[in-house]
């Protein structure tokens, strides 16, 4: 062994940028109340994190978004996160962009259906959102790989062979 090292990066951390940049701003992430404030995100960020989603389900949590979706300029969207909350859909919601994720691995667009939750009948993610989404997530991982050929003296070319493990290594 030359040199090891390794990032905490998996296929949730995947999915938690696409539905940060491609779902969460349908259901109002992003958007502002009628003050000019904007709306607080961390309902979006628990429902974009599989350990967190049920945070979202709390009393406290829920009279936010009651008061969020009274106060927001961009009502439609905001009723879409009550009635995804409401509904206690996160997992659900999860669920679709972790599939998501996977057409986008080898297909340039998604198809998602949202009208469970009353937001768009359906929603098209591109590759290229993909991409961006994940590009600080993927650049660790090749700042890693980086520094484990520089630790261990060894040139890129110099490596014949590389094992992916894990579904994520499925992510282009």
């Amino acid at each position: 062994i030359l040199a090891s090292g390794g990032v905490h990066i998996g296929g949730a951390d995947f999915d938690k940028q696409l539905s940060l940049a491609g779902v969460m701003p349908l259901l109002g992430l992003g958007s502002q109340l009628k003050s000019g404030l904007q709306v607080p995100s961390s309902p979006y960020f628990n429902l974009s994190t599989w350990h967190t989603i049920n945070q979202a389900y709390t009393r406290k949590a829920w009279s936010q978004i009651v008061e969020v979706t009274r106060e927001g300029s961009e009502p439609d969207k905001l009723q879409a996160l009550q009635n995804l909350v409401q509904q206690k859909d996160g997992h659900w919601l999860a669920m679709q962009v972790e599939s998501a994720k996977i057409n986008l691995s080898t297909e340039p667009e998604a198809t998602m259906d949202l009208s469970r939750i009353g937001a768009s009948n359906e929603v098209f993610l591109q590759r290229a959102i993909f991409d961006q989404a994940i590009a600080g997530l993927v650049g660790r991982i090749g700042e890693t790989v980086n520094k484990m050929l520089r630790d261990a003296g060894v040139a890129a070319d110099q490596v014949d062979t590389v094992f992916f493990t894990g579904g994520s290594s499925g992510v282009p």
